[in-house]
């Protein structure tokens, strides 16, 4: 307690903890459901949407979760807040992440053939 009642140095102990607990659920989510959604998306990411749905809503879930949003509230202010990447938006960071890797000749041998660039045809 501090000496006017003012509670200062307990509510901001209390705000520490609480941002490192949302903290947490952040980073619980990149580090237990982030790298299944990662993992081969440039290969299963372009999927029928109706087979994509069902994971993507389970992604808005877990958004919807870390950020203590309504079960029923819009999902695009928690994934800003949360910094995290709609399924279809990591897809095409996947993709690019790819294609940059094959132009700057960072892939293995195999994908040589794979491209051709526009002014070479």
């Amino acid at each position: 307690m501090d000496e006017h009642l003012t509670w200062k140095h307990h509510l901001d102990h209390i705000n520490i903890k609480i941002s490192q607990t949302l903290f947490i659920r952040r980073t619980w989510y990149f580090a237990l459901i982030n790298p299944f959604l990662s993992y081969g998306i440039t290969v299963w990411g372009n999927a029928s949407r109706s087979y994509l749905q069902r994971t993507f809503n389970l992604q808005k879930r877990a958004v919807r979760i870390i950020n203590k949003a309504l079960y029923n509230s819009h999902t695009d202010p928690p994934f800003k807040k949360s910094e995290v990447f709609k399924l279809g938006d990591l897809h095409e960071h996947q993709a690019a992440l790819f294609v940059n890797d094959y132009i700057i000749a960072r892939l293995p041998h195999s994908f040589g053939d794979l491209f051709r660039f526009n002014c070479d045809i």
